[in-house]
């Protein structure tokens, strides 16, 4: 499996900001369903991809990405390009913001 692989870390609203190589290829870190593909404010073009916990992971800032909603996904594959040297991640469960630290590699 691909791991998740930054040079730095940081609190970002309801998550984290990593630092990567520019044009990273992100892997996906928990086998799930795409429930959401687009833009949302302060996080760019956002995947999100749905465990079978039923937690949420938002990948943000990500640029050609070949994934659709309601792709089934594995973890290892990869959900698209960093635009630029950064991308997000968020958890979440229903309307509930988790604490990253819990769940990031």
């Amino acid at each position: 499996d691909e791991k998740l692989s930054y040079f730095d870390v940081m609190e970002y609203h309801n998550g984290a900001k990593l630092m990567v190589n520019r044009n990273y290829l992100v892997p996906v870190l928990k086998e799930g369903i795409v429930v959401y593909v687009g833009e949302k404010e302060d996080y760019g073009n956002v995947i999100m991809v749905e465990d079978s916990l039923g937690i949420d992971t938002w990948y943000g800032n990500i640029c050609n990405s070949t994934v659709h909603l309601y792709d089934n996904l594995s973890a290892g594959s990869y959900i698209g390009e960093a635009c630029g040297d950064y991308i997000y991640l968020v958890y979440s469960k229903g309307n509930i913001f988790l604490e990253y630290k819990d769940y990031l590699e």
